[in-house]
C-alpha cells in the first residue's frame, strides 16, 4: 500500500510544498498495530512570486498571486494524491497583505477542488504542536526543530518545515503516520478537517 500526500504552506514569498509517499513496508494487516510508523519518501520545494514593489497596482498583485498558483498547479498535476493538506491562515497579516494572502489561500483551495483531491485544512497550532510541542512556536523555532528531527528531508526554510508538518498531520489523519514526534508533541487531530 502506498499513500501520496501533498502538504502546502501558502505564502506569496515562499509557498512550501511537501510531497510525501508513504509505504507500509510489509505491514499488511489493518488495523495497524498501535505505534506503527510507516516509511515515507519526502520531496520538498519552495515556490514564490517576484518581490513586491511599493508601486504595485492590484493588477501586479494579481500577477504575483498567479505566479504562485501556476507553480502549485504544477505540483497538483504531479498527482494523483490520496489527500492534499493546506495549513490554515495565520491571521496576523496587516494592510493589503491580508487581502492577497486570503486570495492566494482561497485560490489554492479551488485548484485542489478542480483536481478532485480530498482537501484537509490543518490548524496552525496543530502544525506547530507536532513540530515543537508548542502550538504558538515561532516559524524559525519550528524550522530548527523539524530540520533537527528530520535531517534526511533536507528542510531548507520555514515554509518547507511547515509543509512537511502539514503532510505528517494528514498522514496521521489517514492512519499512516510517518513522523517520529514524541508523545508530548501530539496534536489535536480534530483540528485537521476534511473540506
Amino acid at each position: 500500500m502506498t499513500t501520496r500526500i501533498l502538504g502546502i504552506d501558502s505564502s506569496l514569498t515562499g509557498t512550501g510544498l511537501s510531497r510525501a509517499t508513504v509505504s507500509n513496508h510489509g505491514v499488511a494487516v489493518e488495523p495497524w498495530p498501535e505505534g506503527t510508523r510507516f516509511h515515507a519518501t519526502v520531496e520538498l520545494a519552495t515556490v514564490g512570486a517576484r518581490n513586491p514593489k511599493k508601486t504595485d497596482t492590484w493588477l501586479h498583485k494579481s500577477e504575483r498571486v498567479h505566479e504562485v498558483l501556476d507553480k502549485v498547479d504544477g505540483a497538483l498535476a504531479d498527482g494523483p494524491y490520496d489527500a492534499v493538506g493546506l495549513e490554515e491562515l495565520a491571521y496576523g497579516a496587516q494592510g493589503s497583505a491580508v487581502v492577497v494572502l486570503h486570495w492566494l489561500w482561497g485560490e489554492i483551495i479551488w485548484r485542489v477542488h478542480q483536481h478532485g483531491y480530498p482537501l484537509y485544512l490543518a490548524n496552525v497550532a496543530s502544525v506547530k504542536q507536532l513540530g515543537t510541542g508548542k502550538g504558538n512556536a515561532k516559524k524559525d523555532v519550528m524550522m530548527l526543530a523539524m530540520a533537527s528531527r528530520y535531517p534526511e528531508y533536507g528542510i531548507k526554510d520555514n515554509n518547507q518545515s511547515d509543509a512537511v508538518a502539514v503532510s505528517m498531520l494528514i498522514a496521521r489523519k489517514l492512519g499512516v503516520p510517518f513522523d517520529t514526534a514524541p508523545k508530548s508533541h501530539n496534536p489535536n487531530l480534530d483540528k485537521v478537517v476534511l473540506q
